[in-house]
């Protein structure tokens, strides 16, 4: 199976809390990138999401 490369528009507390972990864990798919408008909260996490 291919892997979609996939992006969070934004990482606020449901972005980390339901979306990221989710995304992360399904083997379809790769967390691959994050917009934030100010912190980089998300690579504490996910150090290889470019963000």
């Amino acid at each position: 199976m291919e892997t979609i490369n996939t992006a969070l528009c934004s990482s606020g507390l449901s972005g980390m809390v339901f979306h990221a972990p989710f995304i992360d864990l399904h083997p379809g798919f790769k967390l691959a990138g994050s917009w934030e408008r100010s912190k980089k909260l998300i690579q504490e996490h996910y150090p290889d999401v470019k963000t």
